[in-house]
């Protein structure tokens, strides 16, 4: 029985202004109760090994659950790395495998639908039938298509950082695709950054890392260029069917070797966009927020900062609504410079955007977990990627974080673990939510049949 308190005695537990009685489950974690003879004032522990009603048992107040369902894809060989890369838009999903290690393959782009509560591969290449994956039109070797990847309605941007243009090698590029009525997806445009700089001591073009990041929603579409001069940020539209370059963005505060965009989300007419490597390369990281309004995205808004250096906050960022999520996971890919365990902060927006928490692993956290690798919301409900986690047998595998707000703090209440973990999957890099209660995350440097083949899990909460 739940009562609100105000001034009346409460027989059971008192939390929140809330009056709940003995035995009472927690509505936003099943793994905690009201237990009298322990806390009358806070939530207790479930036994360990009680069934969770979701998936999983409960440990230490956590629902421990592992994914035994995966999107592995005998399609891949060696060092194709599925899962670098995923979104979820409705009932449509894409999968990046990028080939990050820029062995000698192009890379793919999966597309996935889901029918009768189930994620079924399709044919996505209307020029080949058969074929259950995207390759750009022009695509070689060492491209890294599939690095990033954005789904929004009928259309999916494909970013390979790698690719060769016009003005110079390994510029970076990002292939447009238009769903057909057959369910095939079509190339309608590639993108290459509107401008001819390049890296000091570089061949003119070389290594400007467009494509780092993109995002689109509607009409819509956001490309990062890293490089050069502290990273830009490239707007498109689309009218029609033509998707229109419109202008670049770049913050005033912003300088050499920032690495502006290095994450980038949109949510109806705001856009958060990070910066990692601010200041001057220091690695702190911070954030910035734009709002779009009569054809043009304007003036950003400052944020916040990481705590220190080599924070590395915004590598990655999630928007919904009035919320924003940024990850820090105070490690960078190579697992080099850990300097904590990670984190995410969450802010709100009412006016201005206020820090409202700082998110942690609830459970052992170590340095160099990079926590905060890949975050996510879906309908008010966070996910973390935690893409180096150290568990008690202290091989590097990985997990993912729920943590749900209810009703004014923020309560981790599922652990994700992949149930046929091995060292240094790097499971969390990626992740992506159904509405469904259901979780994508990708390990990409899983092995399936074979090396580094990467892998997808499927979780449900």
């Amino acid at each position: 029985m739940v009562a609100s308190c105000g001034a009346c005695p409460c027989a059971g537990c008192d939390i929140d202004g809330i009056c709940y009685a003995n035995n009472d489950i927690n509505p936003s974690n099943e793994c905690a109760v009201c237990n009298t003879s322990t806390s009358t004032s806070t939530w207790s522990n479930q036994s360990n090994g009680t069934v969770c009603a979701s998936s999983g048992s409960c440990s230490s107040g956590l629902c421990n659950s592992s994914g035994s369902n995966t999107l592995n894809n005998l399609l891949l060989d060696d060092y194709n790395e599925l899962g670098v890369s995923i979104d979820v838009d409705g009932d449509r999903m894409v999968i990046g495998a990028a080939h990050q290690q820029w062995v000698d393959v192009p890379g793919k782009a999966f597309i996935y639908e889901r029918v009768a509560n189930s994620w079924q591969m399709v044919d996505a290449d209307p020029n080949t039938p058969g074929v259950q994956y995207l390759q750009a039109s022009d695509g070689v070797d060492f491209d890294a298509f599939g690095d990033d990847v954005a789904l929004s309605g009928d259309y999916l941007a494909v970013s390979a950082v790698g690719a060769d243009t016009s003005v110079g090698v390994n510029r970076g590029a990002v292939y447009v695709y238009e769903r057909q009525s057959d369910g095939t997806w079509l190339q309608v445009v590639k993108l290459d950054s509107p401008f001819n700089d390049e890296i000091a001591g570089s061949p003119p073009g070389q290594f400007d890392l467009y494509g780092w990041a993109v995002a689109i929603e509607g009409t819509m579409l956001a490309v990062s260029e890293t490089w050069p001069g502290g990273g830009w940020i490239h707007t498109y539209e689309r009218i029609g069917s033509v998707w229109t370059y419109q202008e670049s963005l770049q913050p005033a505060i912003v300088g050499n070797n920032d690495l502006f965009g290095g994450a980038l989300a949109i949510d109806g007419t705001r856009m958060a966009a990070t910066a990692l490597g601010y200041p001057s390369g220091a690695d702190h990281g911070a954030v910035f927020v734009y709002n779009y309004n009569a054809g043009s995205w304007g003036s950003e808004t400052f944020v916040d900062t990481g705590g220190g250096n080599d924070h590395y906050f915004g590598t990655s960022v999630a928007l919904e609504g009035d919320r924003l999520i940024v990850g820090a996971p105070q490690v960078d890919d190579d697992d080099t410079n850990g300097v904590g365990a990670g984190y995410a902060r969450v802010y709100d927006f009412s006016g201005s955007w206020t820090l409202t928490a700082t998110l942690s692993e609830a459970a052992n956290p170590q340095n160099k977990d990079g926590f905060g690798r890949s975050v996510v919301i879906e309908n008010g409900v966070i996910a973390v990627g935690a893409f180096l986690i150290v568990p008690l047998d202290r091989q590097l595998w990985s997990h993912l974080c729920i943590s749900v707000k209810w009703p004014r703090c923020f309560v981790q209440t599922h652990l994700f673990t992949a149930s046929d973990a091995q060292t240094d999957d790097s499971l969390g890099r990626a992740c992506a939510m159904h509405s469904s209660q259901e979780i994508m995350a990708g390990a990409y440097l899983a092995n399936g049949t074979s090396t580094e083949q990467g892998e997808v899990y499927l979780f449900t909460y």
